[in-house]
C-alpha cells in the first residue's frame, strides 16, 4: 500500500493524494541533499533548500529501499528491493501523483542504504550493502536514467546509519554510525561523486539507529534516537566536517522507527512513527537546534516502514508506503 500525504502550512498533514499500488510490480544552492531512505529512506528539504537526509529504521531490515531526488526542475523515486535485488525509477508529479517508470534492473546484489545527494548541479546515488560493508557512488542523469559509476570502496566498521549533510560552506559529508560499536565517522563527499578524506571520527555513549539531520539559520544538526531506550538528542555539525556540542536531549514515551524532516513556509519540522502501535506526530524543530511544540497526532492503520519527503511544484509531500 502507498500513501501521498500534502504537508500543510502549520505543520499539519493533509489530505491523501494517491493510495494503492505503484505502477511498478517487479518486486541550487552549490551542493544539496536529496533526503533519503535506508532501510527505509527520506527526503528532507531544509529550510536553504539543501534537503540532508535520510532517517533510518533500525526495527528491521525492510526487503525495500527507497528514494527521492530532483534533476532539471523533475522528481523521481528510485526503489530497490533488497530481496531480488531489482530496482526501478519511476517519475513524480504535481498533486502527489506517480507517473511513469523511466527506467529499471537487477543489481547483483543488495543494498540496504541509499541517499542521494547533489554537487555542481550533478546528482549521485549512494548505496551500501551492510553485510560486506561495500558502498559504490553512481551518477543520475536526467530523464530518471543512471549514470556511470563514481566512486566505490570497502568500510573497515559496518554503518548502520549512513546520512549526508551539508554545513553552511556548502560542502557534504556522510555521518557512519556503527550501533554495535558505537563507533562513528565523516568523510567528505567530492565533486565528481567521489569519496573525500575523514574529517572526523569518534564513539557515542550510546548506540542511536533513528536519525537524520538539518539546516536551520545556516547551521547544521543531527537528531539520533535509541529505540531501546527511547532517548533522542540533538548535536551540531560544523563545517569541515566535524562534530559539535549537544543542542539538547530527553527521553520519549516510546519508541520511534522512523523519522523525518521537512519544510514547509520557512518552519521546519519532523514526522515520526511507532512502527509497533502505529502512532505518529509531527513537531517543530527550532533554531539553535531545539525541540517545538508538536502540532498534530494520530494513529495509522498501516505502519509505514518506509517513507520520504518530496518537493513537487513548490508543495511537499509525504511517501509512506508499507509492504
Amino acid at each position: 500500500m502507498v500513501g501521498y500525504w500534502a504537508l500543510l502550512a502549520d505543520g499539519e498533514v493533509g489530505a491523501e493524494r494517491t493510495r494503492g499500488s505503484t505502477i511498478n510490480n517487479k518486486s541550487t544552492n552549490r551542493h544539496s541533499l536529496t533526503k533519503t531512505l535506508s532501510l527505509s529512506l527520506k527526503k528532507n528539504n531544509s529550510v536553504r533548500n539543501s534537503s540532508p537526509p535520510p532517517f533510518i529504521n533500525i526495527k528491521k531490515y525492510n526487503d525495500k529501499a527507497a528514494i527521492s531526488f530532483q534533476i532539471n526542475e523533475r522528481t523521481y523515486y528510485y526503489s530497490h528491493n533488497t530481496n531480488d535485488h531489482t530496482w526501478y525509477i519511476q517519475e513524480l508529479l504535481k498533486g502527489g501523483k506517480f507517473g511513469k517508470e523511466t527506467s529499471s534492473g537487477t543489481l547483483e546484489n543488495p543494498y540496504h542504504i541509499l541517499f542521494t545527494f547533489t554537487i555542481y548541479n550533478k546528482c549521485y546515488l549512494y548505496a551500501q550493502n551492510l553485510n560486506s560493508n561495500y558502498w559504490y557512488i553512481q551518477e543520475l542523469l536526467d530523464g530518471g536514467k543512471l549514470g556511470k559509476e563514481t566512486s566505490n570502496g570497502t568500510w573497515k566498521s559496518t554503518y548502520h546509519v549512513s546520512i549526508p549533510f551539508r554545513t553552511s560552506d556548502g560542502r557534504i559529508y556522510i555521518y557512519g554510525h556503527n550501533i554495535r560499536t558505537r563507533y562513528w565517522s565523516i568523510h567528505e563527499l567530492l565533486p565528481g561523486g567521489k569519496m573525500g578524506k575523514e574529517t572526523s571520527r569518534g564513539t557515542c555513549a550510546q548506540a542511536h539507529h533513528v536519525a537524520f539531520t538539518f539546516n536551520i539559520n545556516d547551521k547544521t544538526y543531527y537528531y539520533g534516537h535509541n529505540v531501546e531506550r527511547r532517548y533522542y538528542f540533538i548535536r551540531e555539525l560544523f563545517e569541515g566536517g566535524k562534530m559539535g556540542p549537544e543542542t539538547a536531549h530527553g527521553h520519549l514515551r516510546q519508541p520511534f522507527h522512523t523519522a523525518i524532516p521537512f519544510e514547509v513556509n520557512s518552519k521546519l519540522y519532523y514526522y515520526t512513527q511507532d512502527l509497533d502501535t502505529k502512532f505518529w506526530y509531527v513537531q517543530e524543530i527550532l533554531p539553535g537546534g531545539k525541540m517545538g511544540k508538536k502540532t498534530i497526532n494520530g494513529t495509522w492503520r498501516n505502519a509505514y516502514d518506509v517513507l520520504f519527503v518530496s518537493e513537487i511544484n513548490e508543495k511537499s509531500y509525504i511517501f509512506a508506503k508499507t509492504y
